[in-house]
């Protein structure tokens, strides 16, 4: 894992939610911490595509098993800044 130790929840959930918008060609204000994938219409493959981006965008990964767990944006950003060891 790389050093996230400057890092801050707010700049990951800024990147996380970039990360979403850029997969899938949202604008960056269309993505909410309450927005499920449904609401974004992301599929499953999409979520895929999605889990893929933000492992590479900080290094880290994520279990299948806790994938299928995320089903909002606001989970996903609570997961990773968790996983980062980053305080919420």
């Amino acid at each position: 894992m790389s050093d996230h130790a400057a890092v801050t929840a707010a700049q990951i959930a800024v990147r996380i939610k970039k990360v979403v918008a850029e997969q899938l060609f949202l604008e960056d204000e269309e993505v909410t911490n309450e927005a499920s994938w449904e609401d974004l219409s992301a599929d499953s493959l999409d979520v895929d595509l999605i889990f893929s981006a933000i492992e590479k965008e900080f290094d880290c990964s994520i279990s299948e098993e806790d994938e299928k767990k995320i089903n909002t944006v606001g989970q996903a950003i609570d997961y990773f800044c968790a996983r980062l060891d980053i305080q919420t």
